[in-house]
């Protein structure tokens, strides 16, 4: 048997989804296609956007395959515009509608692919793509952050950090991203990935992330993503890098990632194939 062609993977999932009522749900999902082809687009990606591969959407979620040569593309351009366009919408809605905020997941792997829709996007690719989606830390990343600003929490796969951003394809540099464990409560996976947001704010500048897996109580969090107190020294330092902190690395300290501005990723640290 073959293998399967290597294909590039997007999944996208909402924060809260379930807070919409019965009668906005529906309009929901619609709502986030759109987006997600708006910000495909504006990111010179249209023609990849309309032959996109087994597009599945899910209500609070959509996934597609593209051809994996596009995957700098993806995450130069697609994350940063997903990120304005949902901050855009967020600015424009109604006070009923909830906010729009979303996790990504960037894989590039094997993916079934033969004009066959009943097994067409199947494959250990897709489960992994959907569990970087789903990990503990990337739900931290949206917690701890003010809930206005960041929109677009962002994870890569080992694969495509190493295609993408270490192969230098894209603007984004390595110092951007930084590679966590990421795992996935009550399964037993657990692999590299790469978090990126495009536009970080509240605890993720003052205080960083503690993921779930480290067993350690969240900090309190107002809507806004800051904490009800924030030590004086930790504010001075956030308040050099608020205007300037977009795409901001995560060091990973002792079992926590916290935001470092400018952190640069040892070289131990960067690479490997990340597969299971």
């Amino acid at each position: 048997m073959n293998v399967p062609p290597y294909l590039g993977l997007l999944a996208v999932d909402a924060e809260q989804f379930s807070k919409n009522s019965d009668v906005r749900l529906p309009e929901f999902g619609v709502e986030l296609e759109s987006l997600l082809g708006q910000a495909m687009h504006k990111s010179g990606l249209a023609h990849v956007w309309e032959q996109r591969m087994f597009p599945d959407p899910a209500g609070d979620g959509y996934v597609f395959g593209y051809p994996p040569e596009f995957t700098p593309r993806i995450v130069e351009g697609l994350l940063p515009n997903l990120q304005i366009a949902l901050a855009d919408r967020n600015t424009q809605t109604d006070r009923y509608s909830p906010l729009m905020r979303v996790r990504v997941a960037v894989h590039v792997g094997p993916v079934y692919s033969s004009g066959d829709p009943k097994r067409d996007g199947s494959g250990t690719s897709r489960v992994l793509v959907h569990r970087l989606l789903d990990s503990d830390q990337l739900k931290q990343v949206l917690r701890r952050s003010d809930s206005r600003v960041t929109c677009v929490a962002a994870m890569l796969s080992a694969r495509a950090m190493n295609d993408a951003v270490e192969a230098e394809r894209c603007t984004v540099q390595p110092s951007e991203l930084v590679e966590v464990q990421a795992t996935v409560s009550g399964k037993e996976f657990g692999t590299a990935g790469y978090v990126y947001v495009p536009r970080p704010s509240g605890l993720l500048l003052t205080h960083g992330i503690h993921p779930l897996v480290d067993q350690m109580s969240p900090a309190p969090v107002s809507p806004t993503g800051q904490a009800p107190s924030t030590p004086a020294s930790a504010a001075t330092a956030s308040s050099r890098h608020i205007d300037t902190n977009y795409g901001q690395a995560i060091d990973h300290v002792a079992g926590n990632a916290v935001f470092h501005a400018g952190s640069a990723l040892p070289d131990h640290r960067r690479g490997g194939n990340g597969r299971q």
